[in-house]
């Protein structure tokens, strides 16, 4: 159990690379916040981690609101008392030629994307100098 006693967040672990990190996390000993804005998929996720005996909760986010990056923050660190991992996963891909693209679309897929992982890092790295140190990766 490589990450026994860690605490994880992992967005966009409602499905792909961020469910299947969710669950290896949680399988080598973490604690997981399966973070996604599509509740159901990552209630899926949860009860998929749950299944194997581990433990693991739900924090549904929009990654590119800085109050619900916060939140989530906040409620990880009551619940667990502390961060040890981050991993920034969510994000979105519009396939569209890029002259027809709205500068609403581009705003979102920018706010997912980019902003999203500045937000989480913002929010958790104070935690984690608190507890000597952590690990995030970004995809």
């Amino acid at each position: 159990m490589k990450l026994s006693g860690k605490v994880a967040i992992v967005t966009g672990a409602g499905s792909g690379i961020g469910r299947a990190s969710a669950i290896l996390f949680a399988d080598e000993g973490a604690s997981v916040v399966v973070a996604d804005i599509d509740a159901q998929r990552g209630e899926q996720t949860v009860a998929e981690i749950a299944a194997s005996g581990n433990q693991a909760v739900l924090a549904r986010v929009d990654v590119a609101r800085e109050v619900d990056v916060r939140r989530m923050v906040e409620d990880t660190v009551t619940r667990w008392g502390k961060i040890d991992i981050l991993f920034n996963n969510a994000g979105v891909v519009l396939v569209k030629p890029l002259e027809e693209m709205t500068e609403n679309e581009w705003d979102r897929v920018m706010a997912i994307n980019v902003k999203a992982a500045f937000l989480a890092v913002k929010h958790v790295v104070p935690h984690m100098r608190r507890n000597g140190g952590g690990a995030i990766l970004n995809t």
